[in-house]
């Protein structure tokens, strides 16, 4: 199964149009990404990097992909809104679904992954799926929230939660 990637230069202006468009109504400010030249060089060095077959399937190159950019507090803010926005292109490429689940369903998953985690129904988030992409967000932003849990163990954390959460259209 061939996987398709993101590029910066193809994907990210739009990308970025997107953030803007879709949460601007926050009080919280979002930044003007591309001006922060490291970071931007940091984003297109993740971008390689899912190329690579140390990432061999579509769900360790999306968790890699998400952790990075939730967790890695590149920009001086909207870290977790990229990794979500981006995570959504990179779904939408390779044309996998969102299955069909309850909140409930998504909490319990998530708490069952990241105990440490608080989970509540966030009413201003509309679909099931984008709450729960919503709170592994903020658990990977959250230190408290992964309290004793490796890199690797993240990786494979995260990779349960998409599969439980994906399927190929």
């Amino acid at each position: 199964m061939k996987i398709e990637y993101l590029g910066y230069k193809k994907h990210y202006p739009y990308i970025f149009n997107d953030i803007y468009s879709l949460f601007s109504f926050r009080n919280d400010p979002i930044p003007n990404y591309t001006d922060n030249k490291e970071s931007i060089e940091y984003l297109k060095g993740i971008l390689k990097v899912i190329r690579t077959n140390y990432y061999p399937s579509f769900f360790d190159k999306a968790a890699y992909l998400f952790i990075e950019l939730a967790y890695g507090h590149h920009f001086e803010n909207g870290n977790k809104r990229l990794a979500v926005v981006s995570f959504g292109y990179f779904q939408e490429l390779n044309r996998y679904s969102i299955r069909k689940k309850s909140f409930i369903e998504y909490k319990d998953k998530l708490k069952a992954l990241f105990p440490h985690a608080e989970i509540k129904k966030k009413h201003e988030i509309k679909g099931n799926f984008a709450q729960g992409i919503y709170h592994l967000s903020r658990i990977l932003a959250n230190k408290e929230y992964r309290k004793g849990v490796s890199f690797d163990q993240l990786k494979e954390k995260v990779r349960t939660f998409l599969e439980f959460s994906l399927y190929k259209k």
